[in-house]
Formats: structure tokens, C-alpha cells, sequence
């Protein structure tokens, strides 16, 4: 298996540079979480899922090439699912839940239709495991559903709250990150229209509920620095399952950040969203697979 790894270790590549960009993120994720956990053995846990996840991820990349022959499997791309996975559900969940949701998420890259990938594993992946939790919770077998909590999305870490400088200078410095890599797989006008879209939106929202524009402000200074962003940089960014053409990009955009409002901020349809992130990559990944399929708005 290690020779087969070699050959897509390459530096230069804008998807293995993402992979080490993202395990770096992962890492100062993780390390901020330990550092207010004092029991020992709730640290050495964060540590196993960890580590078992990455496992679990090269495990699943041996069976696609070994097993079911897909000899192009670049295994960097879903080990990226992987740590988004990771990052997203709770850490106190059942580590079961979170290997269920890799293990959906890899079955998911297996979706394609016209050679056409659809869904974004790590956001297909956490879905289905949310539903076969919430058919568990009706049978009366678990407390409550899968806990998806974005956790680790968080650009503003703990650590750094102890020095004003840090407290600035590392999320720009990780936001900034994303931002790049964003441009780099020529995401950005997608991921710009998304943003300003919903921010004039859930802006425009704070200002009429409190009559007051520095809280609208402040909304949307958080909204850079939080899941927001790594939603919107990272998840709906994804090159196979985002959109490629300008007019795509705009469009989808703007449509994205439609949804995203409507389904935080308006009742009662917020009320019936399980996970308003989630569902919004998906709706986005069907419209951009359509949009594909029909060759529209190049």
C-alpha cells in the first residue's frame, strides 16, 4: 500500500498541499480542545478518534484499490473527508457513529452518474448517519440523534483568547488559509456571491430585529471567523461537486446563501431543518449537478 501512496505524495499538487493544510487546521483543532480537558483519559480519546479516523480513511482507500479496482482513487481526497468528518460531529458522540459516517461518506464518493460526482462525501456521509440515528432514537435504542456540532470549524481558538495578538492574528492567518485555497481551485467568485448574500441577508435581519447596525456588524464579522466560513470555504468550495463556469458560481451562489437564511432565520421552516449547513450543501450539490447535466449557464 505504501508505494501506492508515493505516487500522489506530491508537493506541487493543489489537492495533496489542501490534505497537509487541512491535517494542520485538524491538528490546532484538536491540540485547543485538549488543552481545556482535564481528565486524561477523555484527552487520549480525542487522540483515537482522531488517529482511527485517518486509519479507517486509508483503510477504505486500500479497499477501493485493492478490492473494487478503482486504480485512479487518489487517497488524499477522501482522507480530506475524513478530517472534515471529523471535525464536524461532537466529540462526545459514539466514535461508532463517527467511523458510520466515514464509511457512508466513502460510499458516497462511489455515487456518480455520468462519470459526474454528486453529493459531497463528508456532508453525505454525516446525513445518512444522522437518519439511521434518528431511526434509532425512534425505536428507543439511543438517547438522542447523531450531534453535529462543527466544532473543530472554528478559526477562533481558545488558546489564543490569553494574548490580543493572537486572538487577531491566528484566525486571519486560518482564515486566510482557506481563502487561498478557495482561489486556487477557482471557487471564489462562488464562494463570494454565498457569503455576501447571506450576510446582507442575516445582516439585514439583526438590524431590523434590534434596530441597531454595529450588532449587524458584529453578526457578520463572526460569520467570517466561524462554521460559516468553513462551510462556505471549505464544503460548498469542493471542486468535484461545486460549480465551474462564472455564471454557475453567481447564480448557485446567491441561491446558496437564499437557503442558508431561510432556513436559520425563517420560521417555521427553520423548525424543520435538522442541520441548516448540511442541507444547504446538498440542495447546492443537486442544483450544481443539474446544472452540469444540462450544460447551463457557462
Amino acid at each position: 500500500m505504501i508505494p501506492d501512496l508515493r505516487r500522489f505524495i506530491n508537493f506541487k499538487n493543489s489537492l495533496f498541499q489542501f490534505f497537509l493544510y487541512l491535517s494542520f487546521f485538524s491538528f490546532i483543532s484538536l491540540a485547543d480542545l485538549m488543552l481545556f480537558e482535564k481528565n486524561p483519559s477523555i484527552e487520549s480519546a480525542y487522540v483515537f478518534r482522531f488517529i482511527s479516523s485517518i486509519v479507517l480513511g486509508f483503510f477504505l482507500f486500500y479497499l477501493s484499490r485493492k478490492k473494487f479496482g478503482f486504480i485512479q482513487a487518489n487517497p488524499f481526497n477522501f482522507l480530506v473527508s475524513t478530517l472534515i468528518i471529523f471535525l464536524l460531529i461532537h466529540p462526545s458522540e459514539h466514535i461508532y457513529f463517527l467511523y458510520m459516517a466515514i464509511f457512508f461518506g466513502w460510499l458516497g464518493k462511489r455515487i456518480n452518474v455520468s462519470n459526474q460526482p454528486v453529493f459531497n462525501p463528508a456532508a453525505l456521509g454525516i446525513f445518512l448517519t444522522f437518519v439511521v440515528t434518528l431511526f434509532l432514537k425512534q425505536a428507543h435504542l439511543i438517547p438522542e440523534t447523531l450531534l453535529i456540532s462543527w466544532w473543530g470549524a472554528d478559526m477562533q481558538q481558545k488558546f489564543a483568547e490569553s494574548s490580543r495578538l493572537l486572538q487577531i492574528g491566528i484566525p486571519f492567518i486560518l482564515l486566510g488559509g482557506f481563502m487561498y485555497f478557495t482561489d486556487k481551485f477557482k471557487k471564489g467568485l462562488f464562494a463570494a456571491t454565498f457569503f455576501i448574500t447571506f450576510i446582507l441577508l442575516s445582516g439585514g435581519y439583526y438590524y431590523v430585529s434590534s434596530g441597531n447596525i454595529v450588532e449587524a456588524v458584529r453578526q457578520a464579522n463572526i460569520s467570517l471567523f466561524n462554521s460559516t466560513a468553513f462551510l462556505i470555504l471549505v464544503m460548498l468550495s469542493e471542486p468535484k461537486t461545486s460549480p465551474v463556469f462564472p455564471r454557475q458560481q453567481s447564480i448557485l451562489g446567491i441561491l446558496g446563501g437564499i437557503l442558508l437564511f431561510i432556513f436559520i432565520f425563517v420560521d417555521p421552516i427553520s423548525k424543520y431543518v435538522f442541520e441548516p449547513f448540511i442541507v444547504v450543501i446538498l440542495l447546492t450539490n443537486i442544483a450544481t449537478f443539474f446544472l452540469k447535466q444540462q450544460k447551463l449557464l457557462k
